[in-house]
């Protein structure tokens, strides 16, 4: 699904304008990122869990030319599918096509 997509179906399911749609999905990123870059973690009910995780710093390998390489240390984001998310996706009802197994 594409933003477009996401703001087409938000505005009929909540009565709202586009732009306002918009306004909405662009503050929930912005206050997703905020936080995250704080150190906080982000919960979506029902949906997903956000949390900033630091890597540590490595030893890399250039693939074209084999070089040894240093990586610096990052901070990275780690996204945790909610029970309900994931049972979703596991349903036997969803439009997956069904298997030669399964017929």
């Amino acid at each position: 699904m594409k933003k477009y997509d996401l703001v087409k179906r938000l505005r009929k399911n909540c009565g709202l304008t586009e732009a306002e749609v918009e306004k909405l999905i662009k503050a929930k990123i912005d206050t997703f990122a905020e936080a995250l870059a704080e150190g906080e973690r982000g919960f979506l009910p029902g949906f997903r869990t956000f949390v900033s995780v630091a890597r540590a710093a490595r030893k890399g390998r250039n693939p074209k030319t084999g070089e040894a390489l240093s990586l610096p240390s990052y901070n990275a984001i780690k996204f945790t599918a909610a029970k309900r998310l994931r049972d979703a996706m596991l349903r036997k009802d969803t439009a997956y096509p069904a298997t030669a197994k399964e017929s």
